[in-house]
């Protein structure tokens, strides 16, 4: 059945030309938290300029093994992922099975959020992870932790824009993801920043934490195998494998084994 569903994905995503990111970016934060670092990207200027992109490293913000070309790709690659995501009909026809309105009790543990209603960075979008009831794991951005909220508070900090939630295909995996992350991250205060290394809990961001509940919480069979196209080839790639990468948001539905829900 998974690998039926794998399939049945890489083909449906292969037929609608997803954009796919061998490396993809994330930096959320909230905009009433850290508008210092928010920034609009004009038709001739990159979306953040290296004097921009090396002031985030002074920070603290970026590691110093990301280089400024390797975040400009995954950034514009996100934003590509949330043209797609956002207005894309064809995306919604694979992504968006339902658009029912989701309450509190209705969430699983598992269960993704994602929301386009940040931009900072350069980067729009911030997920999120659900760890018990009415229970959701995050962390908003640069100077800030690890935070657990209820829905209604999500929604009160993310009311600008959509909420989509993204759920895996066999539930038991939903909560062996959770399982890993109120091991891994509650009441713990890692530091917020974008490195290469897709593994570590010292360091994170938001997209990540979710990545690395089903990556360590799960295992392989939660993720999907889907194209990348290399010139003129096309290589099915399975986001398990990597150890050192940035991932967005946008790409989690896309990584992971997981169908859209709802909203919040």
């Amino acid at each position: 059945m998974r690998k039926i569903y794998a399939a049945v994905m890489a083909f449906a995503m292969l037929f609608c030309l997803i954009p796919t990111m061998k490396v993809n970016a994330s930096g959320e934060a909230l905009r009433e938290i850290d508008t210092k670092h928010e920034y609009v990207q004009s038709a001739s200027e990159p979306v953040i300029s290296i004097d921009q992109f090396k002031e985030f490293q002074n920070e603290g913000i970026i590691g110093e093994d990301v280089s400024y070309e390797t975040f400009l790709f995954a950034v514009n690659e996100s934003n590509e992922a949330y043209e797609m995501l956002d207005r894309s009909d064809r995306f919604h026809q694979i992504y968006n099975y339902s658009v029912q309105s989701l309450s509190a009790g209705q969430l699983k543990a598992g269960d993704i959020l994602i929301t386009n209603a940040v931009n900072s960075l350069g980067i729009i979008g911030h997920a999120a992870i659900v760890i018990g009831y009415d229970l959701i794991m995050d962390i908003p951005g640069p100077g800030n932790t690890i935070r657990t909220m209820s829905s209604e508070n999500f929604k009160s900090c993310f009311q600008k824009g959509w909420i989509k939630i993204y759920r895996p295909v066999f539930w038991d995996e939903g909560n062996a993801a959770a399982v890993w992350a109120r091991n891994n991250y509650l009441n713990k205060k890692p530091v917020y920043k974008i490195t290469m290394n897709i593994n570590s809990t010292t360091e994170t961001y938001c997209s990540k934490i979710v990545f690395q509940a089903y990556k360590f919480g799960v295992g392989r069979k939660a993720f999907n195998e889907y194209p990348q196209f290399n010139g003129s080839t096309v290589d099915m790639v399975c986001d398990y494998d990597n150890n050192f990468m940035i991932i967005a948001p946008y790409h989690l539905p896309i990584s992971l084994c997981v169908n859209n829900v709802g909203e919040l």
